[in-house]
């Protein structure tokens, strides 16, 4: 999430930098090699969720090893770190006596087991539709295949027996802000958030390292690039992905000699370059222009007033 976070904040510099006047060619194939090296992080994706199954497991290993009341004094330092109290649904006293002497144990030894392994085979689905995402370069496959997910969780029999969501652990951001967990329907963490900002990131630094290879070629040849497969070989490896869609991103001329390069945006739809906000978008609005219904790399706008003056 660093490194995502890094590719985001490089898109704006980037972008900055790229308006002044004076490049040469060599100069800007060198800005290109220096932007940071992404094209392998779709795969991480689902390491990450591996790597969080770990400790999720580790988690669960631990409560089960030790009693109710550690479990609670744990977290009542850490929740008070952050000025906030237990949430009272896992630290009320009829619950932490019920919990301490009579539910806890009896989940210890008897039904700790099958909740690891309801958890287990639940986040394999989701490793599974990540590192399907990540070959086919796609937020939308990988959005319908969460949505397919949760809309097909059904709660084990007798799910009385099993906490699902760990005490205190999956409240644990919401202190600082965070979001809260997910309805009951689907107990566990959800990162659709996290996945959505990683490929959009992605996705707008796909369009820095291609806006840069068009102003190679332009300054080369002296012409814009006709498309995007102008640029290949001899500009970029590879043609660029819109990781929205898993397609290349959208490229066309104007009569102006302008271009115009653009992402269909956080709902998939290609609207041909709209960068007007939808209505629909609003849950993942962004800074502009990245909030429109398709993500279009900015134009310089020239300040009328300042070249009058």
């Amino acid at each position: 999430m660093i490194r995502m976070a890094i590719a985001g904040l490089s898109v704006d510099v980037c972008w900055d930098a790229l308006q002044a006047s004076g490049w040469t060619e060599p100069q800007l194939a060198s800005l290109q090699r220096e932007c940071l090296d992404i094209s392998r992080l779709p795969a991480q994706l689902s390491r990450t969720r591996e790597a969080d199954r770990v400790a999720r497991i580790y988690q669960l290993n631990r409560f089960r090893s030790h009693s109710y009341q550690s479990w609670v004094a744990r977290y009542q330092e850490i929740y008070q770190s952050f000025g906030c109290k237990l949430p009272a649904t896992d630290a009320a006293a009829p619950v932490q006596l019920w919990r301490q002497y009579v539910f806890h144990p009896l989940w210890s030894f008897a039904w700790a087991d099958q909740e690891e392994l309801e958890y287990l085979l639940d986040v394999q689905r989701e490793i599974a539709g990540l590192r399907e995402a990540a070959q086919q370069s796609s937020w939308l496959r990988l959005k319908a295949q969460m949505t397919a997910n949760r809309q097909g969780y059904r709660a084990p029999t007798a799910a009385w027996r099993f906490y699902v969501g760990l005490p205190f652990v999956d409240h644990l951001m919401e202190p600082v802000g965070g979001p809260a967990i997910p309805a009951p329907a689907y107990p566990y963490p959800d990162f659709s958030r996290a996945y959505f900002t990683t490929m959009k990131n992605l996705t707008r630094h796909e369009m820095v390292i291609t806006a840069i290879a068009l102003k190679r070629y332009e300054l080369r040849h002296g012409k814009p690039a006709a498309s995007l497969a102008a640029l290949v070989p001899g500009f970029l490896a590879a043609p660029p992905r819109d990781l929205m869609d898993g397609q290349p991103l959208r490229y066309r001329l104007s009569s102006d000699g302008s271009f115009v390069l653009y992402s269909v945006g956080a709902d998939g739809q290609d609207e041909g370059g709209d960068p007007s906000t939808a209505v629909s978008d609003k849950d993942w609005q962004n800074e502009p222009p990245w909030a429109g219904r398709d993500w279009v790399w900015p134009r310089a706008v020239v300040d009328a007033k300042a070249g009058a003056s």
